[in-house]
């Protein structure tokens, strides 16, 4: 079959979940990637566990073969990249950071558990300072994207 005979045989419903499935198959490999590289490790979080370099290069290799494979899917299926606005997606993350933040607040913690009284004088203005910031980051992230967040 021709490419355009490959591409006829998906109607338009079908056409977007096969690309957003391979979308996300692609952000899966560069997040593997990421990993493979060390993945970093901040404050309450570190990585372990890395493969070792010939486990890397095995990995990687099977990663080249992935996107040899999703190029195929792409061309032969004509798929077209999604574009992605980077600051709509900053703001979508820091927005949902700051929603986490919000039930993390003293009186929300009440859900897990009876709170202790000195929690709101020694977390509450913490976490307040926390959501205010990520806040912060969704508007300027959200500005920068053409848009208010929740707009």
């Amino acid at each position: 079959m021709v490419e355009e005979s490959l591409a006829s045989l998906l109607n338009p419903s079908q056409k977007r979940r096969l690309t957003v499935t391979l979308l996300y198959v692609e952000k899966a490999l560069r997040q593997v990637e990421q990993t493979l590289d060390g993945g970093g490790s901040g404050v309450l979080y570190e990585t372990v566990g890395v493969p070792d370099e010939a486990q890397r290069q095995a990995i990687r290799g099977v990663i080249r073969q992935i996107q040899t494979e999703l190029a195929g899917l792409a061309r032969d299926f004509q798929l077209e990249p999604t574009r992605e606005n980077a600051a709509a997606a900053i703001a979508a993350l820091m927005s949902s950071a700051w929603e986490g933040l919000e039930d993390c607040r003293p009186a929300s913690l009440r859900r897990y558990g009876a709170v202790n009284p000195g929690l709101q004088s020694a977390l509450g203005p913490r976490i307040e300072r926390l959501a205010e910031l990520t806040l912060r980051a969704t508007r300027e992230a959200g500005a920068k994207a053409g848009r208010e967040p929740g707009g």
